[in-house]
């Protein structure tokens, strides 16, 4: 901005613009009818969230390269890996109609 406006802008600026848009895109790219592959890849691993350690589980289509969960809990724990699992079932639809007939 600063060499194409002439405006100087803040790191701190920018961090709370992309905060903002974040939220307000994350809902659209949650829902994106993206084509899936059959082939998907998940794991856990561990990230400082605020100075404290924090567990993230995600998981992604392995051909198409797509990000389809991705889940940050303080405990290491079976709920918040189910629910992570939970989320990439929700994008396929022809297993939620096998599992709901």
């Amino acid at each position: 901005m600063q060499d194409v406006h002439g405006v100087a802008i803040s790191h701190q600026t920018i961090l709370n613009y992309e905060n903002s848009v974040a939220l307000l895109l994350k809902p659209y790219v949650d829902h994106y009818p993206y084509e899936l592959s059959d082939q998907f890849c998940g794991d856990e691993t561990y990230i400082r969230v605020n100075g404290k350690w924090h567990y993230l589980f995600f998981f992604f289509d392995a051909v198409k390269k797509i990000v389809l969960s991705y889940r940050v809990s303080p405990n290491r724990d079976t709920a918040s890996a189910i629910q992570a699992i939970n989320d990439v079932l929700l994008k396929m639809e022809e297993i939620l109609k096998t599992l709901h007939s």
